[in-house]
């Protein structure tokens, strides 16, 4: 689903300048591209650090969280590429950065500043630690911010060393920061002003569990990587080739009870350890032990098969590979583009509209590829080689 289909993205006709590096604001970047919005991305002249995060198939990090954008090259350090910051800002709808306050600061680009040119600017920024509070200034990534929220401590056995995965602070800061900008638009259309909108990668990871913290203050106990399961009665059951199956009981005794008839030991049912929720929250492990001397037995194929057939809310535990190769995420459509020059598919937009997926976003920009067409709505050709020869911008010759 793009312009090239005849029917609209929402976010069609909207522009973002966005002055943002590695991966929490431009993913914010990145889900507004993906919803219609042209995106610029305003480059350093040493590039997006994570331009450097090689693979044998190109920088494939940046790759993913930037196909789409155009870039250009401008040295905001220098008085000359500040100034074209200053011409910039009136031809764009967003805003958006990831400096610390002091760099906001040093830079003029706090949202008061860029507002006076651009009264009906959106303006996002996304710092590490957030504007106010006495940490404002410190420098935050993805793991400070998972550390430092408490997400670190429900995904870690207490016992280990902490491991930290995936980027789910950056990533889930992304999609906040992506939704303020979202909503400040909207509240332009009905007020005719722009706004700032301020988020930080502490704010956007502690958003993330936020259920967690209510469940501190209800209980005084906090959950850990082991307690979810028991509390929510989630049974992860190996089978008799390896594999490992979640079965989720939580919500209703229907799926606890046909679980219990599909493995054959219906015996269960009326077991008083385990015939209501709380009492199967108490003595998880041993139903846990009960569920498995049946799963056990079972195939991975065969044991799926059954589930289905019962209606009981379950899935193998799969790697990565896995997902990309199901008939079912094939169908959904969330690997669809795939770039022509490294052959890598790309994930898709997380929404459908009208029944159609986003799509049509899979090439990235080399940088500062896009320099010299975006100054040259209001620069002369001249006053391009200039500044290009002062080494303010870049356009990708370098």
């Amino acid at each position: 689903m793009n312009s090239s289909s005849g029917q609209s993205l929402p976010l069609e006709g909207i522009r973002v300048l966005e002055v943002a590096n590695v991966i929490a604001a431009p993913y914010a970047g990145s889900l507004l591209r993906l919803l219609g919005a042209e995106v610029v991305k305003l480059e350093s002249p040493g590039g997006d650090p994570i331009r450097n995060w090689n693979s044998p198939r190109g920088p494939l990090p940046f790759a993913q969280i930037n196909a789409g954008k155009q870039s250009i090259v401008v040295d905001l350090k220098a008085p000359e590429g500040r100034a074209l910051l200053d011409q910039l800002i009136p031809t764009f709808d967003v805003f958006t950065h990831n400096y610390r306050p002091a760099t906001v600061e040093k830079l003029g680009l706090s949202g008061e500043t860029l507002l006076g040119l651009n009264p009906r600017l959106v303006y996002l920024s996304v710092s590490g630690y957030g504007r106010t509070g006495p940490l404002a200034g410190r420098p935050a990534y993805d793991s400070i911010g998972q550390a430092f929220s408490g997400l670190l401590s429900l995904l870690t056995p207490s016992d280990r060393m902490p491991e930290v995965g995936p980027a789910l602070g950056d990533l889930g800061t992304g999609i906040v920061a992506a939704a303020g900008v979202m909503a400040g638009l909207v509240q332009r259309e009905r007020t005719g002003r722009g706004t700032v909108v301020e988020t930080s990668l502490l704010e956007g990871t502690i958003s993330l569990i936020s259920d967690q913290f209510s469940h501190l203050q209800a209980t005084g106990t906090q959950f850990n990587v082991e307690a979810r399961s028991r509390t929510s009665a989630i049974f992860p059951c190996h089978t008799a080739d390896g594999d490992i199956i979640i079965v989720h009981l939580s919500t209703s005794q229907k799926f606890f009870e046909a679980l219990m008839v599909a493995l054959g030991c219906s015996h269960l049912v009326d077991d008083e350890r385990y015939s209501t929720f709380d009492g199967r929250v108490r003595n998880h492990d041993e139903l846990l032990t009960e569920i498995e001397s049946f799963s056990r037995q079972w195939p991975t194929t065969k044991l799926i098969d059954v589930l289905l057939k019962a209606d009981v809310p379950h899935t193998r535990v799969n790697s990565l590979a896995d997902v990309m190769a199901d008939p079912h995420i094939e169908a959904l459509g969330m690997f669809a583009d795939t770039d022509d020059a490294s052959g890598m598919s790309f994930t898709g937009a997380p929404w459908s509209f009208d029944g159609r997926r986003p799509g049509g976003v899979h090439d990235w920009p080399t940088k500062g590829r896009d320099t010299n067409a975006v100054l040259g709505e209001f620069l002369t050709t001249d006053q391009i080689d200039r500044l290009r020869e002062l080494g303010v911008i870049g356009d990708g010759r370098e």
